[in-house]
């Protein structure tokens, strides 16, 4: 019974202790919107010279600046993801 309740008391006292860990403080939560925005802003940014290539251009010749594009989004998505700054 005693070693029951150490263990109880144990797993209470670890789950406390990731809670605490685990809020976002106004800065985090601020630096991480203004994260947001600018990979967000970059992206409509990206989008918007694709679409005025081909209007000018072509599809055609603009098929790669659209790729090339596509994997800066990723590379800044990831980024994101794992909360590297930009």
């Amino acid at each position: 019974m005693k070693n029951l309740m150490m263990a109880a008391c144990l797993a209470l006292s670890f789950g406390f202790a990731t809670a605490a860990h685990a809020e976002e403080t106004m800065g985090e939560k601020a630096k991480e919107t203004w994260q947001d925005t600018k990979k967000n802003a970059k992206k409509a940014w990206r989008n918007a010279k694709g679409e005025w290539c081909e209007m000018v251009n072509g599809k055609a010749e603009c098929v790669m600046k659209r790729a090339k594009a596509k994997v800066q989004n990723a590379v800044d998505e990831g980024k994101d993801k794992l909360n590297v700054d930009q």
